[in-house]
């Protein structure tokens, strides 16, 4: 069984964008009881703040959405706050992915919770965004590797395996991986095509002399 530790919240920084009204007062006094700092803003800037860990916002005001949008693809949680059920309302806040909610009107209880949900979901997403793209450019790789043995069999007039194997030699003898070989192969095929053909003669001749 995963278990996911709860983190301590003290040092951290919240932006808080939201008007000025007794929501916010809530929020912001229960952040500071958790030893989070805030910085509260309204309307929202233009210009993101720097050193910032979490972001809270209104989720019911539409300008909310026209600059928040842009930040969604941040590196920190998103927490909504929301006090409304219109669907043109929650299509927006939901486009703007927000790692956890929060109902108006606020409540010191839920706070911490929603901050627990937000971390450990935008965490899930981070890391499940960085094996989509290592997966990604594991088949770019893998596309290249299978045009440059495509390339070698029509130079050499040799068959699919005696192309991956001088491609795996070549990428040795230049202490290269084979994805980045072949990418190098794809780039500047004059060049590292010598070492290709060194890697059919030796390739060859280590052949001759098992058979001998």
């Amino acid at each position: 069984m995963i278990t996911s530790r709860i983190p301590n919240f003290r040092g951290h920084r919240a932006l808080v964008l939201h008007p000025t009204d007794p929501n916010r007062e809530i929020l912001v006094a229960q952040l500071a009881r958790l030893g989070i700092e805030s910085e509260v803003m309204w309307p929202i800037p233009d210009i993101m703040p720097g050193n910032v860990d979490v972001i809270f916002f209104d989720a019911d005001r539409r300008a909310t959405s026209e600059t928040v949008e842009v930040w969604a693809f941040e590196a920190r949680p998103l927490i909504a706050i929301t006090g409304t059920e219109a669907p043109g309302r929650l299509e927006a806040m939901l486009a703007m992915n927000p790692s956890a909610m929060l109902n108006k009107p606020l409540r010191r209880e839920g706070i911490f919770k929603a901050l627990v949900f937000a971390y450990h979901s935008h965490k899930s997403r981070r890391k499940m965004e960085e094996r989509v793209t290592f997966q990604q450019e594991q088949i770019k790789a893998r596309a290249l590797v299978i045009k440059a043995i495509y390339i070698v069999m029509r130079r050499f007039r040799i068959d699919d395996d005696e192309a991956y194997a001088a491609i795996r030699s070549a990428s040795m003898s230049a202490n290269l991986v084979i994805e980045a070989f072949a990418f190098s192969l794809m780039s500047d095929p004059d060049h590292y095509m010598k070492a290709v053909e060194q890697g059919v003669v030796r390739n060859r001749a280590k052949n001759r002399k098992t058979a001998v």
